[in-house]
């Protein structure tokens, strides 16, 4: 048995007794964190991180070609898609099939990292580890709806499906040029990208500059792929369209999941910030008792009116009495597809830029907390409410200010 040893957080001081691993290191408890030769605990790393995941393009891959590139990426997204379905399906299958005199759901079934290997040999063991705990958390979620009550089917992926990797399968770095640069290893290759530049990523270049100067701990990585225009002028690859003779066009995307530190500020924080949805301006805050200002997002209401009226048009022309045949009903249906992308690309940039206003005016008026009411919803229908709030919330935690008496929004 191996001897037990004593490890101490070093901010807390708290202290846990636990074995060391095979290279002689400690084995750390649940959520407990190594960074930069320091141990942290739990309550410690909360205070001090905060997850972010951030996006950036590929701008080309090193020492290969696209056309290289883009095969390696299809064969490792049809071996990430199959091994989430056949995972999926493996687990069903060892699942029980209830009977009426079962009263309890007994414990779920489990599939090991050495079987999943053995099936998907082509795959490194950090892809299959990332992709085995989260699909078996998906699968034990949804469980209860698909095994017992039988009222939702089984969950199912379609390609192409992100190929992750674990924290130490990736690895970032920098050019003397000032290039972002991130390497792993796809089936059959190993691979080296680079990623986007330009102001419009400041705040995800400076989150990766921060994990190259060790200020940042590394989470996940994954990469995947986005529907783009054909007239972006993007770096990526084409795919022919399903039942007809157009083209999609895509973005290579690279996905990375960082722990963050907290922004502290250096003087004392007082006052509360109230901020709370409103019929007639999109947001109204104030400080305490100061005057109230105003967030009007008038522009948001003439897009939302804009899309709900082009979606009615097009509804108008795909009545019954109007019905074509599929192959030429395609291209309302792809237009459908593309207003409603660029609608959500819309609101999501103004849930963004409305929340990063709320988080920086909180910083330069120093408040100690921010009192978030989102219970009106009568300014626009339909708003992400829910997205809004939830934008709000994690970049007053990035920065270190509480939340409180936050109402929920329902998602619309």
């Amino acid at each position: 048995m191996s001897e037990e040893i004593k490890i101490r957080c070093c901010i807390t001081g708290e202290e846990r007794t636990t074995t060391p691993k095979v290279n002689g290191s400690p084995r750390l408890p649940r959520n407990w964190k190594w960074h930069n030769g320091k141990i942290y605990s739990q309550k410690a790393w909360q205070q001090h991180y905060v997850l972010r995941s951030i996006v950036i393009p590929i701008a080309a891959p090193v020492g290969v070609e696209w056309p290289q590139l883009n095969e390696a990426l299809k064969r490792a997204w049809r071996a990430s898609t199959g091994l989430a379905n056949w995972l999926m399906t493996e687990l069903a299958k060892r699942d029980i099939i209830r009977t009426p005199e079962m009263t309890k759901m007994p414990a779920a079934p489990d599939i090991s990292h050495a079987e999943i290997s053995k099936q998907f040999p082509e795959m490194v063991a950090g892809t299959i580890a990332a992709m085995r705990q989260n699909l078996i958390r998906k699968y034990r979620k949804s469980r209860f709806d698909v095994i017992w009550t039988r009222s939702a089917s089984l969950p199912s992926f379609r390609y192409p499906m992100p190929y992750p990797f674990s924290n130490i399968s990736w690895k970032a770095s920098r050019t003397e040029g000032g290039d972002r640069l991130v390497t792993f290893s796809l089936p059959g290759q190993r691979v080296t990208l680079r990623l986007r530049g330009g102001h419009q990523f400041a705040r995800q270049l400076a989150a990766f500059d921060q994990l190259i100067a060790d200020e940042a701990a590394k989470g996940e990585l994954s990469i995947y792929r986005r529907r783009a225009n054909s007239n972006d002028n993007r770096a990526g690859h084409t795919d022919r369209a399903a039942g007809g003779g157009n083209r999609q066009y895509y973005r290579n995307m690279v996905k990375m999941c960082l722990w963050v530190p907290k922004m502290h500020s250096k003087s004392p924080q007082s006052g509360t910030l109230h901020v709370r949805t409103d019929p007639a301006s999109l947001l109204i805050y104030h400080i305490d008792k100061e005057p109230p200002k105003y967030i009007h997002a008038d522009h948001a209401k003439r897009w939302i009116a804009a899309y709900r009226k082009q979606l009615q048009r097009l509804n108008d022309d795909t009545k019954a009495e109007k019905r074509r045949r599929r192959r030429l009903s395609l291209g309302l249906n792809e237009h459908r597809k593309i207003l409603a992308r660029k609608h959500a690309n819309r609101m999501d940039s103004l849930c963004h830029e409305t929340s990063i206003s709320i988080a920086k005016y909180a910083v330069r008026r120093g408040v100690e907390a921010v009192e978030f009411d989102g219970s009106c919803h009568d300014f626009a229908e339909p708003f992400p409410w829910f997205k809004l709030a939830e934008m709000i919330e994690y970049k007053l935690a990035e920065r270190n200010i509480e939340i409180r008496c936050k109402k929920a929004a329902d998602a619309n």
